[in-house]
This record gives C-alpha cells, sequence and structure tokens, in this order.
C-alpha cells in the first residue's frame, strides 16, 4: 500500500478545456535552470478538451508551461496535482487554473504582471519610461505626447509597485521566486540594483520554513550570496577613494 501511494503521489493530472484559438495540440514543457523541453502533449478534442499525465513529478513544486496557441502558461507542478486548466477566448487574459495552489497563486501574479506589460508596449513597440521617442507608422520619427507619457509612466509604475507587493505578501511561495525574476522591458534590476537583495533575503527566509528542500531555494540563496558579494566589493572601493 505504502508502495502505491508513493508512486500515486509522484503522478500530475491535467485537464480542462481551450476555447477560442486555432491550435490542434497542447504540450508541457518543463523548465530547468538552463534548459526547457517538451515532457508531453495531447492532441484537443473537436469542443477544445484534452487530458495529459505526467509521471516521476517530485514532490516538492517545480515551474513548468503548457503551450497553447503560442503562449506559455506557467505553472508549479507537484506530484498528486491533479489540474483542471482552461480558457475561452483570450489565453493569458483569461485562462484558470484548480487543483494546484501554487499555480493559482501564480496565475494572479502572472496574468496581471503579462497584461500590464503589453500595455506597457503596445503593438509591440516598447515605450519605455526613460525613452520616449517613436517611429511613426509613415516611418517618420516623432515624439510622444506628454499625456501618453504620463499615462505610460503611471503604468510603469504601477506595475512594479504591484510585483512588490506581491512578492512580499506571498514570500513563503515558489510563485514568489518566479515574481522575483520577471523584468519588464528594459529593466536589469528587480526595483534598484543590489539593494535588492532584501527582497531576496526576504523570500529565501521564508521558503525555509514552506519549501526547505527546493532547488529553487538554494538557487535564491546562491544568488544572495552573488548579491552581498558585489554590496562589500563596492563599498570597499568606496572606503579606498576615500
Amino acid at each position: 500500500a505504502a508502495l502505491m501511494c508513493g508512486c500515486q503521489s509522484s503522478k500530475v493530472k491535467i485537464s480542462g478545456r481551450f476555447v477560442g484559438g486555432d491550435a490542434k495540440n497542447i504540450y508541457l514543457e518543463q523548465v530547468l535552470p538552463l534548459t526547457q523541453s517538451v515532457v508531453d502533449s495531447a492532441a484537443l478534442a473537436p469542443d477544445g478538451s484534452y487530458r495529459m499525465e505526467l509521471t516521476g513529478v517530485a514532490k516538492t513544486p517545480s515551474l513548468y508551461n503548457v503551450i497553447y496557441d503560442g503562449e506559455r502558461i506557467p505553472l508549479l507542478l507537484a506530484g498528486g496535482d491533479r489540474l483542471t486548466l482552461g480558457s475561452v477566448g483570450s489565453v493569458i487574459r483569461n485562462y484558470t487554473v484548480e487543483g494546484s495552489s501554487e499555480s493559482e497563486l501564480l496565475r494572479q501574479f502572472y496574468q496581471a504582471f503579462v497584461t500590464g506589460a503589453k500595455y506597457y508596449t503596445p503593438s509591440g513597440r516598447c515605450i519605455q519610461a526613460i525613452d520616449y521617442s517613436h517611429r511613426a507608422e509613415d516611418g517618420s520619427v516623432g515624439t510622444v505626447p506628454d499625456s501618453l507619457i504620463k499615462e505610460y509612466t503611471a503604468e510603469y509604475y504601477r506595475i512594479r509597485r504591484e510585483q512588490l507587493r506581491f512578492i512580499i505578501e506571498h514570500k513563503a511561495s515558489l510563485a514568489a521566486v518566479y515574481a522575483l525574476y520577471q523584468r519588464l522591458p528594459g529593466d536589469t534590476y528587480l526595483f534598484n540594483g543590489d539593494s535588492d537583495v532584501v527582497y531576496y533575503r526576504t523570500v529565501a527566509e521564508a521558503l525555509q520554513e514552506s519549501y526547505p528542500e527546493s532547488s529553487y531555494l538554494q538557487s535564491l540563496q546562491a544568488e544572495i550570496a552573488r548579491m552581498d558579494a558585489r554590496i562589500s566589493l563596492t563599498s570597499q572601493i568606496t572606503e579606498a577613494r576615500h
């Protein structure tokens, strides 16, 4: 019985229905630190329904993407999960997920962040808070009106505030780790360079309690050590100059 229980706990079942897209197949992609690879796929039925099953999944959640109609939906899957995932119309805006608390948290962050990022870069043309020039439809270079600059700048800072709020409010979740590493186009840092270490450390300390065996915690701790080393080196250089 114990053996059967262990076997069952390593399985993940995903089913649901996608309506409104042109794709006929759905794919499940495993995301590792250096590689991403498709580990399962399924054909959609005429009504858009599908079913997939994955075995050998660890009990600690790890990152996967469901790929449908050119869009990636991130999930945090753990052995034993039975997910219902689907959408009607726009995949990213409308998808829902049930059966995994971490994947649901990730949905809350991802939908808001990606929707905001697309607003921030309309039609694929990046209008950044620090770059107000744009190319008109006829190819000429013009200047973005002040009203549009204010609108996009306000949206830019709103997205970043919401990102930090999510990280702090859900610091004990692996969804917070995902949020730590997301950037708007043109951004290098989460908020303010090496001082961002405070957010990384906050999440790492919380994960020590919630997911002590997670490989993401180990990666986070290594990142914190690198950031601390850079801060220390910068401080030493500054002191030497004085």
